[in-house]
């Protein structure tokens, strides 16, 4: 299996473990607008109720981040400099190859 599937693999793995988490929480929700561009121009549409992603994130963040399946989607990205000088941009260091989990200190700096 190439890097690229396995990668594919891994982060499929982990979306449907968050469903199966999240299935059964209580969602945010927050009211929003829709947009739909038509030939003459838009349209809009107010009071459209959609889960607030954002409030959602804060609120199940932690969960999200242990399930097993996160782990190894991590960890991909970690053992593929191809993958972690883009992904993870802000705690990748070119110079020395090295990158860093900034979020847990838990990556060890390699040599």
């Amino acid at each position: 299996m190439s890097q690229n599937e396995q990668f594919h693999q891994a982060c499929e793995q982990w979306i449907q473990a968050a469903l199966r988490l999240l299935v059964n929480k209580q969602m945010p929700y927050g009211e929003d607008i829709e947009v739909t561009f038509t030939p003459n121009g838009y349209q809009t549409r107010g009071g459209i109720c959609k889960v607030d992603i954002g409030h959602l994130y804060i609120i199940y963040r932690d969960e999200l981040l242990s399930l097993p399946e996160y782990k190894s989607v991590e960890n991909i990205i970690l053992n593929m400099p191809s993958l972690a000088s883009v992904l993870c941009i802000d705690v990748f260091d070119n110079e020395r190859g090295a990158h860093f989990d900034l979020l847990r200190s838990r990556v060890p700096r390699r040599a």
